[in-house]
């Protein structure tokens, strides 16, 4: 259907496999959009009231559809945050704070994701072991017996030229630095998980206390 100078009123809809294109004035190309083969939930896209307050802003989105613009910045944005207490339970490894990372969300070099952690042992002497995943590759063990420590854990999980990743984790407490840097090679373009997990003896001998994450896209 092609319409010239039209307008309509209220909702027009397509077909899968149609896009609502765009032709330049001499009708050699066009701009168009439509909807992916699958789609797992329906949702209108509100744009802005308005033109953005100067260059370089983006469209950020409510989960509802709804558009407003932002200025650009970095580009870093806050994808997980857990400030549930998460413990170990009894003997054995304990998955705590766990993240699926979404397929592609790292796919060019030198995207990264930032991380912290922060985790507090027990009153006791167990020995308590904390560690962080991603997907399947185990980047780091911290082993403690100390009693009421708090452990901070700052981590960066980057692409490199490769495709594969780079993680550097810090760990910190009173009186001690922890630090690794190590090469994972996981597959992007699936999901991936970022967890932590806890051993102790005892439940709750380790205890996490929140995770967050921030993305930031290559420059």
């Amino acid at each position: 259907m092609a319409l010239n100078g039209a307008i309509l009123g209220g909702p027009a809809s397509f077909k899968w496999g149609g896009s609502l294109r765009w032709y330049d004035q001499d009708e050699s190309a066009y701009a168009g959009v439509k909807a992916t083969a699958t789609i797992t939930g329906s949702v209108d896209y509100t744009l802005p009231a308005a033109p953005p307050a100067a260059d370089g802003y983006v469209l950020k989105s409510t989960t509802a559809g709804v558009m407003t613009w932002e200025a650009g910045g970095s580009g870093t944005v806050t994808i997980f945050v857990d400030a549930t207490d998460r413990g170990n339970v009894g003997t054995g490894e304990d998955d705590l704070s766990t993240f699926t990372l979404p397929a592609d969300t790292l796919k060019n070099a030198k995207d990264r994701i930032v991380g912290r952690a922060v985790f507090k042992t027990a009153n006791n002497g167990n020995v308590k072991n904390m560690r962080l995943y991603v997907g399947s590759n185990l980047i780091y063990t911290i082993s403690t017996t100390l009693a009421l420590e708090t452990f901070v854990w700052d981590f960066e999980i980057i692409v490199d030229a490769t495709n594969s990743i780079r993680v550097w984790a810090r760990s910190t407490r009173n009186g001690g630095v922890n630090t690794t840097y190590t090469t994972a090679s996981v597959t992007l373009s699936s999901n991936q998980t970022i967890k932590f997990t806890g051993e102790g003896t005892s439940d709750n001998d380790l205890v996490q206390k929140t995770m967050s994450l921030q993305f930031t896209p290559a420059i």
